[in-house]
């Protein structure tokens, strides 16, 4: 680009520090003289080039303009538009821009979350026309659809940008609305841009009841075609995925739709919950629960239970992604969910969840146990009573009772052999009661039941390792890395082994093969220590 493009990139970068109150870069800064002599100073020609890969694909432009528009990066977005597109609503670029802060400014749109791009196959014209006609140029023009959801606060000015969508679901909590818009795109100067925008979601709320479900069941068989056809390294296995999820997510912009005409069909709330939880999409899933508790009081204490454990499932998604402040939010709601629903109706899962919440988070013991109590009291089959038992477990364990949660886990895997994890934590305690043959018997077992998870692989490799049994512990981490070959924690104990037997050139070897799939993993962090201390040595 010539010096004046440059100057007027740094510009706009120059007015978003300033729209967003933030101070430019410090290298910015350092060469600040160089750049004002060299870059502002020069008077050279300005193309207005907009310095955009020209080959991006329809979906690709569809998807960069709503991520842009989102992040509030409205130049770029402005840029993706077509130079007529009823976008503009008449408006310079500046303008344009500027329209777009002032009302990011009172929205604060944040966590923006795309759930599906898609390229629509092109209609076929209603009327005939000649083939050397209709092919003459057969791709001028194209159609993408999205879907996407965003933070934000409501506000008046929302009405004054023609391409800002009327959300289909709202959750209040957190101000997400979800959004399903399409984008018709032409070709500009070389370059697919966007020349109109309909509002997908606004749209389906206008079909008719009969046309809402028969689009519904053509989604959902097809969905179902797919799954039953399904089988494993197929060649099309990440396009028929694809297919699955957009058609699930369009599904629930349907259900949107139909809960306007049926507000009081509990089927259609229902079916939405199951779909947004089938796909992970816990918030979703929350907003159309609500709905449920709100319209539906005779099913309000199960409604609740249901809340309780979408909400802590929200808390963790939150937690894994070092959001902290929002996972303890919603694990404060989940509890508090949970307490509601044992005042609406006194219930065995009521109890058996809060227990579990209390002592997720640290709580009280003495109240956790005394509600896994009223729970047993309540116990009508052998699954509910498992529960109960490794529960009751947990707790021992928890105030250092090895004894008692040795014989309440025992007591679980009596009632259900493959209850989960079951095994794993009955080997725990009998290797902390120095009870190895048991503690291997028991590892052993739960690799059998349950051969993806991690820990009994490397709970037997400690015990393994401390008798000096290291071609045994060698053994057993090939054995799970022969179904974990990804697993950075077992080649990083792989790599200790091999360390303890002093093979230095293999523990590196194996180290470092861990380092490329997690380097950042705390045990890889720390053997990586550890052989650089050897090696000092």
């Amino acid at each position: 680009c010539t010096l004046a493009e440059a100057r007027r990139l740094l510009e706009e970068a120059l007015s978003v520090n300033k729209w967003r109150g933030t101070t430019p870069h410090k290298e910015y800064r350092h060469h600040l003289p160089t750049v004002n002599q060299l870059v502002f100073g020069d008077a050279g020609e300005d193309r207005g080039l907009t310095f955009i890969n020209p080959n991006l694909e329809p979906d690709e432009v569809v998807a960069t303009f709503v991520t842009a528009w989102a992040l509030g990066d409205y130049g770029l977005s402005h840029d993706l538009l077509s130079s007529n597109s009823s976008l503009h609503d008449g408006l310079e670029r500046d303008e344009w821009i500027e329209q777009r802060r002032a009302w990011a400014n009172e929205a604060h749109p944040t966590l923006f979350e795309l759930t599906f791009v898609r390229e629509r196959e092109a209609s076929q014209p209603a009327l005939w026309v000649p083939a050397t006609f209709s092919s003459r140029n057969p791709s001028s023009r194209k159609e993408v659809e999205i879907g996407w959801s965003l933070e934000l606060t409501d506000t008046q000015l929302s009405g004054t940008l023609k391409e800002m969508p009327m959300g289909t679901t709202v959750y209040k909590e957190t101000g997400r609305h979800w959004f399903w818009t399409s984008y018709s795109l032409v070709q500009d100067e070389g370059a697919w841009r966007i020349q109109h925008m309909t509002d997908e979601g606004a749209k389906a709320q206008s079909l008719a009841i009969e046309e809402l479900q028969k689009r519904i069941k053509e989604h959902d068989d097809r969905v179902n075609q797919i799954l039953q056809e399904q089988k494993p390294n197929q060649p099309d296995e990440r396009q028929k995925a694809e297919e699955v999820i957009w058609r699930i997510v369009q599904t629930l912009y349907y259900d949107d739709a139909l809960m306007v005409h049926l507000p009081f069909d509990r089927n259609v709330n229902g079916d939405a919950y199951h779909r947004a939880i089938g796909l992970g999409a816990h918030e979703r899933a929350i907003a159309y629960l609500e709905r449920i508790a709100r319209t539906f009081a005779e099913y309000r204490g199960e409604v609740l239970r249901q809340l309780g454990i979408t909400r802590e499932s929200l808390s963790e998604y939150y937690g894994e992604r070092g959001m902290n402040e929002r996972a303890q939010h919603f694990a404060e709601l989940a509890e508090a969910s949970i307490r509601e629903s044992l005042e609406v109706e006194n219930n065995i899962s009521g109890h058996a969840i809060l227990a579990e919440l209390i002592f997720r988070r640290g709580g009280n013991l003495d109240e956790a146990e005394a509600h896994l109590k009223q729970a047993r009291e309540m116990v009508t089959d052998k699954d509910q009573e498992a529960n109960i038992e490794s529960d009751f477990g947990n707790i021992s364990f928890e105030r250092q009772q090895l004894d008692e949660a040795l014989q309440h886990y025992q007591r679980a895997a009596e009632l259900d052999p493959n209850f989960n994890n079951i095994w794993y934590k009955i080997g725990l305690v009998q290797r902390r009661l120095n009870q190895l043959d048991d503690a291997l018997a028991s590892f052993e077992r739960a690799i059998e039941m349950q051969p993806q998870e991690l820990a009994p692989y490397a709970e037997l490799t400690v015990i393994y390792t401390k008798q000096g049994q290291l071609l045994r512990a060698r053994e057993t981490l090939e054995q799970g890395l022969r179904g974990n070959p990804k697993s950075a924690h077992l080649l990083a104990l792989l790599s200790s082994v091999y360390l303890e037997g002093g093979d230095l050139r293999r523990a590196t070897a194996v180290l470092e093969e861990a380092e490329q799939i997690n380097p950042k993993l705390d045990i890889v962090q720390a053997m990586r220590d550890e052989l650089n201390r050897r090696k000092k040595k």
